[in-house]
């Protein structure tokens, strides 16, 4: 739950510093952001046997990768081949309104490639949690959150961040979490 907490207290502390409109009780989100990465590396190595794939990366840097046996077309892999890698991750914070219960959700969503084509695949998944403001310190400055499991955290708020004051006891943070990976594999 400490990795829970945390979550919750970079999110918090997200949303008071970003100036986003007001908060108010909404179900839209009061901060969001995202970043892509995108990289393209070269096989250099393939272990059939352990379906492990050596991929070297455009400074030169190698990495073994486990290939599941769930990936399709492992045999369609050689060596030379390019490995195109996508990643995404976003989160998106909104304060919501009083009488949301804590919870948790996850979902996952798997594709990949057609049979005899080159391996190529995605997973999505995405968290929405939801905790509830339980008590304001605002003289220390510090809020305490009730979790899911209904485990509670203290989140002590910087004093450089705004909106601090409009926070009430029973508004619930409410977050969502999204990271997906994209792979596919071209002839050179």
């Amino acid at each position: 739950m400490k990795t829970l907490a945390l979550v919750f207290a970079t999110l918090l502390i997200m949303l008071f510093a970003c100036s986003i409109g007001t908060a108010q009780q909404t179900s839209q989100p009061a901060v969001a952001m995202s970043d892509t990465v995108s990289v393209t590396g070269t096989i250099v190595a393939i272990d059939k046997t352990d379906r492990e794939v050596t991929v070297q990366g455009p400074q030169g840097n190698a990495v073994d990768i486990e290939v599941d046996p769930s990936v399709r077309n492992f045999d369609q892999l050689r060596v030379g081949d390019k490995v195109n890698m996508t990643y995404y991750e976003a989160v998106a914070v909104s304060i919501g309104p009083k009488g949301q219960l804590p919870s948790v959700n996850s979902s996952t969503m798997v594709g990949r490639g057609p049979a005899g084509s080159k391996p190529e695949g995605y997973v999505v998944e995405t968290t929405d949690v939801v905790a509830t403001i339980k008590s304001i310190d605002s003289a220390r400055r510090v809020v305490t959150l009730q979790g899911p499991s209904g485990n509670t955290f203290d989140v002590k708020v910087p004093q450089d961040m705004q909106r601090f004051d409009q926070l009430k006891v029973g508004d619930s943070v409410n977050a969502r979490y999204t990271e997906a990976l994209a792979i596919s594999v071209q002839k050179p």
